[in-house]
């Protein structure tokens, strides 16, 4: 198995961020923590792709309703909403104000033996789609939320 640190710094320069040449600083690697889970509503299920999003990433989202970008963002921040792309806003037929459970499949030990990691978020707003996001369907929390959440184990460079 080769060292984190190791795949990160191939993962930076296959994706470009990283030139071999370039000298590195905090500014120019922006590191996606991401994990994939299941998304569900009372009606619904879907396997989604979670990222945590930073400030950043979030400058580069289109918004759908671009009114609603700035109240997006301080509820994202809150840790208690998300943002969804439009594939999943439609896979999981999901409106802003709306509940979204998401489910990781690492398991937590609590006195009633191993449980799913879950957590219940507010659709904050729904960001159209981008390149990167047409394969699957994506929603987004705070980058400080996501390390809280996902934690070490699901890291992905």
């Amino acid at each position: 198995m080769l060292p984190f640190a190791l795949v990160l710094t191939i993962a930076l320069e296959v994706s470009g961020v990283l030139k071999p040449d370039a000298p590195v600083s905090v500014e120019t690697a922006s590191i996606s923590l991401q994990a994939e889970a299941l998304a569900s509503t009372a009606s619904q299920s879907a396997g989604v792709v979670v990222r945590g999003a930073d400030a950043r990433m979030i400058d580069r989202l289109r918004f759908e309703r671009s009114d609603l970008k700035d109240k997006a963002v301080s509820d994202l921040v809150r840790k208690d909403s998300v943002l969804i792309n439009r594939q999943a806003a439609d896979q999981l037929k999901l409106r802003r104000g709306e509940l979204v459970t998401i489910v990781l499949p690492a398991a937590t030990l609590t006195p009633m033996g191993l449980t799913p990691k879950s957590k219940s978020y507010r659709v904050a707003a729904v960001v159209a789609q981008s390149d990167a996001d047409t394969i699957a369907p994506v929603i987004y929390l705070d980058g400080s939320e996501a390390r809280d959440f996902i934690g070490v184990d699901q890291r992905k460079p």
